[in-house]
């Protein structure tokens, strides 16, 4: 599943009624009825899903159970029922939604540990740095790689395979072999400058994922929140769909939205 599915067919299309069903199994639509994509093309994503995705959650998660749970038992609640009112089928919605959070996820964790991941290489590029305070920061880079995108062009015009031969002399370090030290130190140098550490409050999760949203879902391109001054409050469905998706009644959208305009200038 890449990230381009999640802007199959027009959303401005097809606008589909359907009685609620459970939030635990996959959809029988009536028939009749059109969503988006074919429910043909749906059955066949929901027979690769993995078994974890019929346990309960767990912090042991990957994004692929995560996002396969979503196809296979979409909530009712968030952006998953907000892309039903758009016409989606039900348990694509469900995985639209679980990739939206699941990107979300990835980009407030890149901003969160990016200071720190910078301040490790700096220190790692040391090669006088005492062995405890290395082993320490090798285990701080190397855990802020999991998860995030820190490493989205850090070592391009470095030698073909630089990122794997750090990634690997990291772990060989932390495993106690030190002779790979030499290596984690040249390579650092030579990329810890690279880092971008963002200024400002760190990315929120929901604030995240709704920026994520705003790129896929060109619709919202020119309508991305709705302000009533009478009830002094952001009012439009989709701000209405990540309060929902993140349990945040206070959610500004206002944030996302400056800093997509930011990269589109």
């Amino acid at each position: 599943m890449n990230r381009s599915s999640a802007q199959q067919g027009n959303p401005n299309r097809n606008r589909v009624g359907r009685e609620e069903t459970d939030a635990r199994e996959p959809t029988d639509p009536q028939p009749g009825l059109t969503t988006i994509p074919d429910r043909v093309f749906v059955e066949a994503h929901l027979r690769t899903v993995r078994p974890e995705c019929d346990q309960p959650e767990s912090p042991f998660d990957d994004a692929e159970v995560r996002i396969g749970r979503g196809l296979k038992h979409p909530k009712d609640k968030g952006y998953g029922k907000f892309l039903e009112t758009l016409g989606y089928d039900r348990n694509w919605a469900g995985m639209q939604a679980a990739m939206i959070v699941e990107e979300g996820r990835v980009r407030a964790a890149t901003s969160k540990r990016s200071w720190e991941f910078a301040q490790a290489l700096r220190r790692l590029a040391n090669p006088g740095l005492e062995t405890k305070a290395f082993l320490a920061d090798a285990k701080v880079a190397r855990e802020a790689m999991d998860g995030t995108e820190l490493t989205r062009g850090l070592f391009e015009g470095l030698p073909r395979f630089a990122g794997l031969l750090f990634i690997r002399a990291l772990k060989f370090c932390l495993a106690g072999d030190l002779s790979h030290r030499v290596e984690v130190s040249r390579i650092a140098k030579a990329i810890w400058r690279r880092v971008v550490v963002p200024r400002g409050p760190k990315l929120t999760h929901a604030s995240a994922a709704h920026e994520y949203f705003l790129e896929t879902q060109s619709i919202f391109e020119d309508a991305a929140f709705t302000w009533s001054p009478e009830g002094e409050d952001f009012t439009d469905p989709l701000t209405q769909a990540t309060r929902e998706e993140f349990d945040d009644p206070d959610f500004n959208p206002v944030p996302a939205r400056r800093r997509l305009r930011a990269k589109q200038t």
